[in-house]
């Protein structure tokens, strides 16, 4: 029951929280508020003990939100993990830590598991084979939840062969 509240929470808060990474704390704490998050952690639902996997472009594995919560990182497309600044940002929304700086997490007392899947930096373009290794290896390494926040703009050829169905 814990972690279906906690991903409820993870994810209703990427919503009003993405705007929220170079805000103070104090201010960050506010927004959470009104999305649940501060009454689940009032409630002791505060990551513990829960593994988030995130597969993003880059993650800066020296943040003072996620520093010392990592507990693996990998480049899915071989060598170093590089720096990235939406992978950076989705990993502090999930966990960052409350330590008076930066960005506090939804779940801030949960452990990350960092896969990068794209170059790094700002570019946001992401690679579907690595993606692919990712979520095998995210799984494989216990992830409870794993992150995809991905965007993208497809052609107009593409778009005209979906089917929405309605949500029952």
């Amino acid at each position: 029951m814990k972690l279906k509240i906690l991903a409820a929470s993870i994810l209703l808060a990427f919503g009003s929280a993405q705007a929220q990474t170079a805000n103070a704390e104090a201010t960050e704490l506010g927004l959470l508020q009104q999305t649940g998050v501060t009454e689940a952690w009032a409630r002791g639902i505060t990551g513990r003990g829960s593994i988030i996997g995130i597969i993003d472009n880059g993650f800066d594995l020296t943040h003072t939100d996620i520093k010392g919560k990592v507990i693996r990182a990998q480049n899915m497309s071989g060598g170093a993990v590089t720096w990235g600044t939406h992978g950076t940002q989705m990993a502090s929304i999930a966990a960052g830590s409350r330590n008076n700086s930066a960005t506090v997490g939804v779940a801030p007392d949960a452990r990350l598991l960092l896969a990068q899947a794209g170059t790094g930096g700002t570019n946001l373009a992401l690679d579907q084979r690595a993606i692919k290794l990712a979520l095998d290896w995210l799984s494989a390494q216990g992830a409870h939840v794993i992150n995809m926040s991905f965007g993208g703009t497809y052609d107009s050829a593409f778009l005209k062969t979906l089917r929405y169905d309605a949500v029952t």
